[in-house]
């Protein structure tokens, strides 16, 4: 027995057959798929009264504290949300850091290649000067593919992006540098 695994990881390790293996990546979250419903709720809102500041951004802090930027405390009060109305436990513990909100991500779920993404995986950028500690995390929200399955465009839904007063907003991300990765939780 596999101690603490989740049975799909027990399932993965026990199939061989590559072709389940390629489906299962792309099977979305439940849980990211609801926390993308909750931030497409989230559309608009954001800081009021000072950068990084107001009611908003206040929510989705919740318990966290600090004042700095809230793109990760904006995922994770989605995820909080998603997992109230799907009366399931919280998966992962939330962060005010998004490069440490991620890689909780990841632990408790795993990492997705980028032609395997779906709405509602989380993606991660690099932000700030290179080999920067900063970084940017977001929802995907749209997935376009190629009738060959391919990755055409995707878009994402974000917030504290761009100057005050940073709104939560959708954006194509296609195109975006410093893409660093996707997780499922």
């Amino acid at each position: 027995m596999i101690p603490f695994a989740p049975i799909t990881f027990f399932v993965d390790w026990l199939t061989t057959d590559k072709e389940w293996r390629r489906t299962k990546a792309r099977d979305p979250s439940t849980i990211g798929v609801e926390a993308l419903r909750v931030a497409r709720g989230e559309l608009g809102k954001g800081e009021s009264g000072g950068n990084n500041r107001g009611d908003d951004v206040d929510r989705y802090r919740g318990s966290l504290r600090g004042t700095g930027a809230w793109c990760s405390a904006f995922v994770g009060y989605c995820l909080a949300q998603a997992c109230q109305r799907l009366v399931r436990a919280m998966p992962v513990q939330r962060s005010n850091g998004a490069r440490q909100l991620f890689r909780r991500i990841v632990t408790v779920g795993w990492k997705v290649k980028y032609h395997d993404m779906q709405p509602g995986d989380v993606v991660l950028f690099a932000r700030g000067p290179e080999g920067s500690w900063k970084a940017h995390v977001a929802f995907v929200s749209q997935v376009r593919r190629s009738t060959t399955g391919r990755v055409t465009r995707f878009s994402i839904i974000e917030g504290n992006a761009g100057s005050y007063p940073a709104r939560v907003r959708e954006i194509e991300a296609t195109k975006r540098k410093r893409r660093i990765g996707f997780a499922r939780v």
